[in-house]
C-alpha cells in the first residue's frame, strides 16, 4: 500500500522477555533517562511516564517501534531521541507530514493504534488493537 508512495515501514523493536539481563538494563535505562529528561525538560516531566515506560514491550510482542524509509532512505524524525525539543518535532512533523499521515494512516487499517504522546507518536510507537 505505502510502496506506491516510495514509502517502507521497518520495525525496530518488539518484545522485552521477562526477567532478561536486557530488559533489566533497559529499566535501568529508562530510570536514568526519565531523571535526565525531567531535569533537561522541567516543563515537560508530565510527559516522562509516557516516553520513559516500557509502553507495553514488556507484556506481549503486540507493541511495536517503526521507522520510515522513503526511497530507500530512513526518515530522522528524533534526531537527538527522546530528548528531541518539542519545536523541533514540531518542525519536523510539518516537513513530513505526508509521509507520517499515510504511515499512521496504515498502521490504523492493520489494527494498530499510535501512542498519543507526541514523542511517542513520532517515535511510530503502536500496539495492536485489542
Amino acid at each position: 500500500m505505502l510502496s506506491a508512495y516510495g514509502l517502507t515501514l521497518v520495525l525496530t523493536r518488539g518484545y522485552e522477555s521477562r526477567g532478561s539481563v536486557i530488559r533489566i538494563a533497559h529499566r535501568l535505562a529508562r530510570v536514568v533517562g526519565m531523571t535526565v529528561f525531567c531535569i533537561v525538560y522541567l516543563h515537560r516531566s508530565s510527559e516522562s511516564r509516557a516516553i520513559f515506560s516500557p509502553n507495553g514491550h514488556d507484556r506481549s510482542g503486540d507493541c511495536i517501534d517503526v521507522s520510515i524509509a522513503y526511497d530507500g532512505s530512513a526518515l530522522t524524525l528524533l534526531p537527538f531521541g527522546v530528548f528531541t525539543p518539542l519545536w523541533l518535532i514540531k518542525r519536523i512533523r510539518r516537513a513530513y507530514h505526508r509521509e507520517l499521515a499515510l504511515a499512521w494512516s496504515a498502521l490504523e487499517a492493520a489494527g494498530f493504534i499510535i501512542h498519543g504522546n507526541v514523542t511517542e507518536a513520532m517515535q511510530i510507537h503502536c500496539e495492536v488493537r485489542s
